[in-house]
């Protein structure tokens, strides 16, 4: 059987992990100072990078934005009236993103772990989770810590695609 580098060449990783929407997520990622990898990472595992995706919680768009959550964060962002068809727009929904990630990061002493748990099943949630483990200090535990386990598989895949896309990076510039 060939492997991916037989079948696709040297830059097969390009085709797992595409560097789409690169514009909008460097400016908004600056804007946000979030890493890059991250954003790409996050796009990556909740839409495959579909502007339409529609989860099965109704979460719409590249970054996969509730409805709820795209009108809270649109006035922040300078969105005003924000409608189902804004979430599926580039524009906005990678700029709600990166919003909503800072905004986790913030209220998460900037753990990766917690903020990612946090974008996966609700900010709400994370305030009973850091009682339980401190993710700033013990990120490995924190993982270990996380419950239900789908948003620990989440976390996960995440982090490994961020990883993914920072040897993509690094390799791209030897």
């Amino acid at each position: 059987a060939a492997s991916c580098p037989e079948i696709f060449g040297e830059r097969y990783l390009e085709y797992l992990y595409p560097f789409a929407y690169g514009r909008e997520i460097d400016r908004e990622a600056s804007r946000y100072a979030l890493p890059a990898e991250m954003v790409l990472a996050v796009i990556r595992e909740e839409s495959r990078f579909g502007e339409t995706a529609l989860s099965p919680a109704g979460a719409h768009g590249l970054m996969q934005i509730m409805p709820s959550t795209g009108e809270w964060i649109g006035p922040k962002i300078g969105w005003k009236n924000v409608a189902v068809e804004d979430l599926q727009d580039p524009d906005f929904n990678i700029s709600a993103g990166c919003w909503y990630l800072r905004f986790l990061l913030d209220r998460a002493d900037d753990s990766i772990v917690a903020a990612l748990a946090s974008y996966n099943a609700g900010h709400g949630r994370m305030k009973k989770w850091k009682k339980k483990f401190r993710p700033r200090s013990d990120p490995l535990a924190a993982l270990e810590l996380i419950g239900p386990n789908e948003n620990r598989r989440y976390v996960r895949r995440v982090l490994d695609t961020m990883s993914a896309y920072s040897r993509q990076a690094t390799d791209s510039f030897q």
